[in-house]
């Protein structure tokens, strides 16, 4: 995991700024603490930052070159399918001098081109030029693990790992979005591509930019609802109607996700999630050098750190190198700055991620596998299930007398308590409004609480997140899955991934997430098809007997942390809102200025 920037001048005879480069190298230096490269060809240059995993030796430091260095390459992520890669461009007699995974992404480039992208499996962001044909790709993972921004103007594009590493470049131009002020008090994060600076954007997971003569063309590889129609189209393997197909899926995703030269750790709760994914590594690895680790939260109830107990004892089962780390109000209240400091892309969300990474980095490992994405495979937030209940609710319920009496009652209910349900005949008339009003932080109606009426009206007006999502949705022609999308593509890949890349490689940690992986992700829906039903978790690991009872009975309790606690303490805390909206507040305080 690393590190990647990069600057491209669209006239040739205007040389790169090697300034700016370092500005770019130095504002990364958090994700690829372990080795740092550039690489300057007239208009054009690369910078990367190495956080040493696969062949971590000099050998395989980066900007990286073919055998005839004709190609070049900035690369971050892992490849887990790469050895596999290897050996069939060995066939092809290709020759290889490193061990590394990017090696094998230039070479798969140099002999299937532009369609080498589809065939990698794994979580990646890259930079690629090929010099005889001048071109420049910029080139993103189907399930947007790890981000890539850039930024263009009339002159040049510049790109980077991360927001801030461009947004903080006084060459540039930069505006407030006002789009993305709305999106945040709206859902509590930005949809991608959206950043805060309308200037900069995303490239889309799945997507990648080709520039070829100071031509900048999008295009699509390998979209989720590409490989959600690709299922539809082909599923004919009866295999995947047992469930245990699904259970021999995961572990085969997680065994792949294992590929390292260093140590792996397991971030370990006592939830489902985790502890499967504890349970399969206890299965593959022999070797008795896994380590776990659980956070300590003194200032929740006891229930909650029941999980710290449960935790222990399962690493004992596992025989883990265990680690417990305490994380009380002081602690917080000391790192609040520097956490504010690390958010690459406004969210209420990812705390819990910075906090565990920022102690397990102190543990001198630097890659942990989670159990992010179990959940979106397995509608372990049943947002699907309640989805159909409000639609379905509306249909049965809704009539103009209803409908009246219904919002004549609510008014005298209190609207802290209700707020959502008032929004039920407006909120459930199809399947994105519905997912809106279960996953939305605020309505718009509530927006002039929080920013100035001038700044809504303007970004109401570009506000497209239900007719976009519709649309995508209605381009999966089988309805279960195209409710599955709105759960992957709309929470997951627009938020959960997104803060686990920053909040994790602000402290120079990988995570890895098996749950999240193109292959598995093909098994359910072929399981979704076949069946016609989806999965639940407890059907897919129960099934397997490899986990205690009591972990298989617990409730669903997610990874969380006494925020309401520790707000309350610092009088970051307003009567008028949530906990969730006195967060955003001060994160919008605080991030929203360029």
């Amino acid at each position: 995991m690393c590190g990647i920037g990069g600057v491209l001048n669209f006239n040739i005879d205007n040389t790169v700024n090697i300034k700016l480069l370092h500005k770019i190298s130095d504002h990364l230096k958090s994700r690829g603490p372990d080795g740092k490269g550039q690489w300057i060809n007239k208009n054009i240059g690369f910078v990367h930052r190495r956080l040493a995993i696969i062949d971590p030796v000099s050998r395989s430091d980066q900007p990286m070159f073919d055998f005839e260095k004709t190609v070049v390459i900035s690369f971050n992520g892992e490849i887990y399918n790469f050895k596999e890669l290897k050996e069939e461009l060995i066939q092809k007699n290709f020759k290889f001098n490193t061990n590394s995974d990017t090696e094998v992404i230039i070479n798969l480039y140099k002999y299937y081109g532009e369609n080498s992208f589809s065939k990698l499996r794994g979580m990646f962001a890259f930079s690629l030029y090929d010099m005889i044909n001048k071109k420049l790709f910029l080139v993103r993972d189907p399930l947007g693990i790890k981000p890539l921004y850039y930024y263009e103007d009339n002159t040049s594009l510049i790109f980077a790992s991360t927001f801030q590493s461009i947004n903080s470049l006084s060459e540039i131009k930069k505006k407030i979005n006002p789009i993305s002020s709305v999106e945040f008090f709206l859902f509590g994060h930005l949809k991608q591509p959206n950043t805060i600076n309308s200037h900069i954007k995303s490239i889309n997971p799945g997507n990648y930019i080709e520039v070829n003569q100071s031509k900048l063309i999008k295009k699509k590889y390998l979209t989720l609802s590409n490989i959600f129609n690709t299922i539809e189209n082909t599923s004919t393997n009866y295999k995947y109607k047992k469930i245990n197909s699904i259970y021999e899926g995961i572990h085969n995703s997680i065994k792949a996700h294992l590929v390292s030269d260093v140590d792996i750790g397991i971030f370990l709760s006592s939830g489902i999630d985790s502890s499967s994914i504890a349970s399969h590594l206890n299965n593959i690895n022999q070797n008795n050098n896994i380590s776990s680790f659980t956070l300590k939260l003194p200032d929740f109830v006891e229930e909650k750190n029941k999980e710290e107990i449960e935790s222990i004892s399962l690493s004992r089962e596992y025989n883990f190198n265990h680690y417990v780390e305490n994380v009380d109000f002081d602690f917080f209240s000391n790192n609040l700055n520097e956490y504010i400091l690390s958010m690459d892309s406004p969210s209420i969300d990812g705390l819990n991620t910075w906090l565990i990474s920022k102690k397990a980095k102190l543990t001198g490992k630097k890659v942990f596998v989670s159990g992010i994405g179990a959940d979106e495979i397995a509608d372990g937030y049943q947002t699907i299930k309640k989805i159909n209940y409000l639609i379905n609710f509306r249909k049965i319920y809704l009539s103009f007398l209803f409908e009246n009496f219904f919002k004549f009652f609510s008014k005298f209910i209190s609207f802290k308590k209700i707020s959502k349900l008032k929004r039920i005949f407006d909120y459930s008339d199809n399947f994105v409004k519905a997912f809106y009003l279960i996953r939305c932080l605020n309505f718009p109606s509530n927006l002039s609480n929080f920013l100035d009426e001038d700044l809504i009206e303007d970004a109401v007006k570009r506000f497209d997140f239900f007719e976009k999502t519709l649309l995508n949705m209605k381009k999966i022609e089988n309805k279960k899955l195209s409710l599955m999308y709105l759960e992957y593509k709309c929470y997951l890949q627009d938020q959960l991934l997104v803060d686990t890349d920053w909040a994790s490689m602000s402290n120079s940690i990988e995570i890895r997430t098996p749950f999240v992986d193109k292959q598995l992700l093909k098994d359910v829906s072929n399981y979704i098809i076949l069946n016609n039903r989806y999965l639940t978790k407890k059907n897919i690991f129960y099934s397997s007997g490899n986990l205690p009872i009591s972990i298989l009975k617990r409730k669903k309790s997610g990874f969380g942390i006494p925020l309401h606690i520790w707000l309350s303490k610092m009088g970051i805390k307003n009567s008028n809102f949530n906990t969730q909206n006195n967060w955003a507040k001060y994160i919008y305080k605080n991030k929203f200025n360029i």
